[in-house]
């Protein structure tokens, strides 16, 4: 597993755990790919 597999599924499991059916995220997309973005950045410090 890559890193940026890693990332992508850290990524998924936040967001399957924390953001519920009752949260409004209008752009999950968008959610996704910067919470992936900051786990790159996080993991590069």
């Amino acid at each position: 597993m890559t890193d940026d597999d890693k990332e992508r599924e850290t990524a998924k499991g936040l967001i399957q755990g924390y953001i519920g059916p009752d949260h409004k995220v209008i752009n999950m997309t968008a959610f996704f790919r910067a919470l992936v973005q900051a786990l790159r950045e996080a993991n590069r410090q």
